[in-house]
């Protein structure tokens, strides 16, 4: 178990971090010293877990178990994945089990965890928390040999809300949309989107060099993301490895990349040396909805409206889960399920046929 202590030197106050532990089959008592900030010498704890191989004297804190598993994550996922992750578990998570040993945290410290946060967030995004939290102690279990993972004694988030209604345009909402949309560069941004249902990151990322004018094709194989610490933003690769795709572009769209192309230096479509930023892009469209008064929906949500619209005019699922770049059908069958409502009538007006 850490201990943080701040001392006093002649050049001002500085924070030590203290622990025992056993390394490499000796016992250990280290001192990371000379910090100027707590949340330093915590920086320094944390990497000095990541970098030595370490067992555990007696019982083993929350706190070392959190920051073991995350030195483990730390190169097995995304670093866009694990920055994400991390920042919600250190803001939620470890502020409610600092501090305790983790083979005393017991089915009531879960529900009262889970009574705490159970309506402050999305039945969603509860859930997510409640499967991380698990991770790390099965973590536990399996490399630091602690002896039960209390979330499996414990019952899940029930959504009472029920699902939330998915929110989408209609083509003739679309036309609408788009005739405010003021700038031409972001007017193909949002053509583009709608027109292929891609992902807002992956549209950001894309090059001259990704479109096929001949073939009539886009070339989606990475991504755009803020969340990095090698800058103020990442190239990354897509989602999953099935978001690697290459798909049909209708003529309008390729006509107007055409002509954005003419108008634009540099290798990024959408703002030319460098990628345009999300702020740019997110203002632009809230406030083209804004002059249209359309209902108001999320960049993510012209995604759907393309699914919506491809099946009320009765393309296959299949071909639908491939242009989302969908690892299998049922993904998309989870997602968009409630569309084929009307495909019930459909089949009895079928069997009922003379």
């Amino acid at each position: 178990m850490p201990h943080f202590l701040k001392r006093t030197t002649v050049d001002g106050n500085v924070w030590d971090c203290r622990f025992r532990s056993t390394v490499n089959g000796k016992d250990v008592y280290k001192r990371l010293s000379g910090y100027k900030r707590k949340s330093d010498a915590e920086k320094a704890y944390r990497e000095y877990l990541a970098s030595t191989t370490i067992t555990y004297k007696g019982a083993l804190t929350f706190d070392d178990a959190y920051f073991n598993f995350f030195a483990f994550k730390k190169n097995r996922i995304k670093e866009s994945s694990y920055l994400s992750l991390k920042s919600f578990c250190d803001s939620i998570i470890l502020p409610n089990f600092t501090n305790k040993y983790v083979d005393e945290i017991s089915k009531q410290h879960i529900i009262t965890f889970q009574n705490s946060i159970d309506q402050k967030f999305s039945y969603n995004y509860k859930c997510k928390i409640r499967q991380t939290l698990g991770s790390i102690f099965d973590y536990s279990i399996k490399y630091l040999d602690t002896k039960n993972n209390p979330i499996k004694l414990t019952d899940g988030f029930v959504n009472l809300a029920g699902k939330e209604e998915m929110k989408f345009w209609t083509r003739d909402e679309y036309t609408t949309f788009i005739d405010h949309v003021e700038k031409f560069p972001m007017r193909c941004l949002f053509e583009l989107l709608y027109f292929t249902g891609c992902r807002k990151g992956e549209a950001m990322a894309l090059n001259w060099s990704d479109v096929d004018f001949k073939t009539r094709t886009l070339k989606i194989n990475k991504s755009y993301t803020r969340k990095t610490t090698q800058g103020t933003f990442a190239i990354t690769t897509p989602k999953t490895r099935s978001s690697n795709r290459i798909i049909a572009l209708p003529k309008q769209v390729l006509d107007s990349l055409s002509i954005l192309k003419e108008e634009t230096e540099g290798n990024y479509i959408f703002n030319g040396h460098i990628p345009i930023t999300e702020k740019v892009v997110v203002n632009a469209f809230h406030k083209a909805i804004k002059q249209s008064k359309l209902p108001p929906i999320r960049i993510h949500d012209l995604r759907h409206s393309h699914v919506t619209y491809l099946i009320h005019k009765g393309v296959s699922i299949v071909a639908i889960a491939k242009r989302l770049g969908h690892s299998d059908i049922e993904q998309t069958l989870n997602t968009y399920a409630h569309l084929y409502k009307e495909d019930e009538m459909k089949i009895i007006e079928i069997l009922e046929e003379n």
